[in-house]
């Protein structure tokens, strides 16, 4: 009896240090997996922020554009009403050759 026991000893002491082992191996994979999210979250960070200067860069450049387009449009009417007049005043000169 005290043989078997001494063998069931070494079988759970066996057991024991194996899932020692195990919790250990399983706590340094813990660990590296927290560091990589903890890398993973600051390039989300670094891209979030990233997003947002470019968002208002883009903004920024929309409201650019249409103050572009619109002193277009003004120099189109200019152009126009100078033609008109360039018109006339070919007209009239035609007149009084």
């Amino acid at each position: 009896m005290v043989v078997e026991q001494k063998v069931e000893l070494r079988h759970l002491t066996s057991r024991v240090t194996a899932a020692e082992s195990l919790v250990d191996t399983l706590e340094k994979e813990n660990t590296a997996q927290a560091t990589e999210l903890a890398v993973a979250q600051q390039e989300l960070s670094s891209l979030q922020i990233r997003l947002t200067v470019s968002e208002e860069r883009v903004e920024e450049l929309e409201k650019q554009q249409e103050v572009t387009q619109q002193e277009l449009s003004t120099l189109e009417l200019r152009l126009t009403v100078s033609e008109g007049l360039i018109m006339e005043l070919e007209q009239q000169q035609e007149g009084k050759g």
